[in-house]
C-alpha cells in the first residue's frame, strides 16, 4: 500500500499543483515539495499504517522473519550483547597488541573505566 501510494500521490500532485495553494508562499512551497516526493509519501504511509493497524507479531510476519515459531519463543530467547560487531577484521587483533589503543576512544579496543 505504501509503495503504491508513494508512486501515485506524487504523480497526481505534479499534475495538480494548483490544489495546494494556501495563500502563504512558504507553506505552499513546502506542501508541494513534500507531496511530490515519492520517498516522503511512501515512508509516511508505511509509518502511519505500521503504527495504526492492529495485529500480532504473527499477523505482521515478524515471527517468520525472525525465524521463530511463536511469541513465547521470542519472549524466551535471550539476546546477548557483544562488542565483537565493532571489530575491524585483522586490525582489531593488531590493536590489541598495543596497550595504548585501549585509551583511544575511536579504537574498537577502547575500554571505559
Amino acid at each position: 500500500m505504501a509503495l503504491v501510494l508513494g508512486l501515485m500521490i506524487p504523480h497526481w500532485a505534479k499534475q495538480n499543483m494548483d490544489k495546494f495553494e494556501t495563500g502563504i508562499q512558504q507553506i505552499t512551497s513546502l506542501v508541494q515539495i513534500l507531496m511530490t516526493n515519492a520517498n516522503f509519501i511512501g515512508g509516511f504511509v508505511a509509518c502511519l499504517l505500521d503504527n495504526t493497524l492492529p495485529g500480532t507479531r504473527k499477523d505482521r510476519g515478524m515471527l517468520t522473519w525472525m525465524g521463530v515459531g511463536s511469541d513465547e519463543q521470542v519472549r524466551s530467547s535471550v539476546y546477548m550483547e557483544s562488542t565483537e560487531v565493532y571489530d575491524i577484521p585483522f586490525i582489531t587483533d593488531i590493536l590489541r597488541k598495543f596497550k595504548i589503543a585501549k585509551y583511544i576512544p575511536i579504537s574498537p579496543t577502547f575500554h571505559r573505566k
